[in-house]
């Protein structure tokens, strides 16, 4: 036993930092300090990327992880993605400020600097899991207009949008939520150069560079944290939902064998307080459930959002539909299980 807890005690923490289209383990020490664990997985970073840790931006399930605060650590096996941060795009673009014109020829490095980093392979978990790898959009947008190129990126899905230049980040954010199935652009942040701009900043303030004849805006997607929290809430739904079935099906057998006197009294007993009580806990789980999806940001954009509309069901009303169903199923299941608390003693 002193073998085994002296092994759980050096086995390290290793973190996935996801970095462009890599991904790279990073082997923390145990235990981790609060106060340092993060400093100390910045300058391993530094070591396998080259990227300082001055100039990182990691982010996990939507949030930052910032120096400044004391935070415990992700769970070992965590999924954390690296950017480069604003200090690093301006220390970048500052060399050539004065130099040639960003389409000059003469400064490949530099040009290569100021871009966006490459995004990388998606983190935990999100709807677009599965999109192909470039989906052209489509905003409205006249052959008069001053036409921007936004390429979006996702993981391996790169989302391109041809739209006017005096469009905002919100009219993108828009688009983007509904080609990746979410209810609201609220779930989404775009990161533009190391800055999440705000909703309504104009996409000509951020264009940079040129693709066949059009100024181009590159920005990296990710999810909010509420959207991941949403998500959590979801797979807890569905487990809920396969719970209710089993639960469904274990009080239909002892139905029937009470029906038929297959048990000894002491053993339907047992059953029976057992199963009562795996019910009234999974009614109290559903019912929880229930009331931090309808807390939720995202769910309460997403039931706004259908009411004012004629479009087709929403991801959250649907969630919210499937939630209505499994706390009928649970009632009706509780019923089922009072009425054989109260009628088991005529049985036998």
């Amino acid at each position: 036993m002193a073998t085994e807890q002296g092994d759980t005690a050096t086995t390290p923490h290793v973190l996935h930092v996801i970095h462009g289209r890599e991904s790279i383990a990073v082997a923390l020490a145990t235990p981790l300090s609060a106060a340092s664990w993060l400093g100390d997985a910045k300058r391993e970073i530094a070591a396998l990327t080259g990227v300082q840790p001055p100039h990182q931006k990691l982010i996990w399930r939507g949030k930052e992880l910032k120096d400044a605060a004391t935070q415990a650590p992700p769970p070992s096996g965590s999924k954390i993605m690296l950017l480069r941060n604003q200090s690093y795009h301006s220390s970048a673009a500052a060399p050539t400020a004065s130099g040639a014109g960003r389409h000059s020829g003469g400064n490949g490095n530099a040009n290569a600097n100021t871009e966006p980093t490459t995004p990388p392979t998606t983190s935990n978990v999100g709807p677009d899991t599965s999109a192909p790898s470039r989906v052209v959009l489509s905003l409205d947008a006249s052959d008069d207009d001053d036409l921007v190129l936004v390429q979006a990126t996702r993981g391996k899905a790169t989302y391109e949008l041809l739209t006017s230049a005096d469009a905002t980040l919100l009219a993108v954010k828009t688009r983007l939520a509904i080609a990746m199935g979410l209810a609201h652009p609220s779930a989404l942040r775009l990161i533009v150069k190391g800055r999440t701009p705000t909703d309504l900043t104009v996409l000509k303030e951020l264009r940079r560079g040129h693709h066949d004849g059009h100024a181009v805006v590159k920005c990296m997607v990710l999810l909010d944290a509420s959207q991941h929290d949403l998500v959590e809430r979801e797979d807890e739904l569905r487990a809920l939902q396969n719970e209710a079935a089993q639960r469904s099906l274990a009080v239909a057998q002892l139905e029937r064998r009470l029906s038929r006197n297959a048990l000894p009294r002491e053993d339907a007993l047992v059953q029976l307080h057992h199963l009562h009580g795996d019910v009234a806990r999974l009614v109290a789980n559903v019912s929880l459930l229930g009331e931090q999806l309808r807390s939720s940001k995202l769910v309460k954009l997403g039931e706004k959002t259908a009411s004012v509309g004629d479009c087709a069901e929403t991801g959250t009303t649907r969630t919210l539909r499937v939630v209505d169903h499994v706390q009928q199923e649970c009632k009706e299941l509780e019923q089922r299980m009072e009425h054989l608390m109260q009628s088991f003693g005529g049985h036998h």
